[in-house]
Order: C-alpha cells, then structure tokens, then sequence
C-alpha cells in the first residue's frame, strides 16, 4: 500500500486460490496489521494498493475497521471505501473520519480465487 512515497506492506490474511483454502484467524489480542506500522493519509487521498501475485484481480474491495483504545478493530461497523483499478494497480479513497484504522483489502481473481489482507492506516 502506497501514499506520498511511502510504502507498508500488508499482512496476509485468509485466502483461496487454485483450489486450496486458508484460514488465517485473526485474534483480537492481536488484530491485523498490529505487527506494521501504520500508513499516514490525511482524509479524502487516494491509497495505491499494488497487488504481487501470481495474476491480477478482477475485483478489489476495502473496508476499514476503527481501532478501539486498546488497538484492536471495532468488527461490527466496518465502512465500505471506494476503489478503482484495473490489474496490478488500485486506488482506494481514504474518507474516513480522523483516527486509526486496519484496512482489509480484499482481492478476487479469476476462477474463483480470493485474498484479504491488512494494513494500518491512520487518517489525518
């Protein structure tokens, strides 16, 4: 995930490709993206999410989860961010209110295949 020549790479989350499926459980003691540190956006910019694998997705969708005072994300209230792409390279718009965030970013592909990962963002 990319902003203003920064980069922070993503955590890895559950996925299905060719077949194969993984869970990865997220325990709230330690939320997504916990390990990273965060990407700083002020409100309204565009995140440039690239994506590394193997063939390009055909949809890309991101919600961004509040992070509570402990750190950990608020699940229940998830809000939907617009994004636009093509291929490798997506823009995902950051109107979110100020605060910190674990951004999923969930991938799918061609034949059924699919991928979330996580990232820390914090809009300013």
């Amino acid at each position: 995930l990319f902003y203003g020549g920064r980069e922070v790479k993503g955590e890895q989350g559950s996925y299905c490709w060719s077949g194969a499926c993984v869970d990865v459980a997220s325990a709230p003691s330690a939320p997504p993206g916990s390990k990273q540190r965060p990407l700083r956006v002020p409100y309204g910019s565009k995140m440039l999410f690239h994506f590394r694998g193997q063939r390009p997705p055909d949809t890309v969708q991101a919600d961004a989860y509040k992070l509570n005072k402990e750190g950990n994300p608020v699940w229940s209230s998830p809000r939907s961010l617009t994004t636009q792409g093509l291929g490798v390279e997506w823009l995902i718009a950051a109107k979110l209110p100020s605060g910190e965030y674990a951004l999923k970013v969930f991938v799918m592909g061609q034949q059924g295949g699919d991928a979330s990962y996580y990232f820390r963002v914090i809009v300013e």
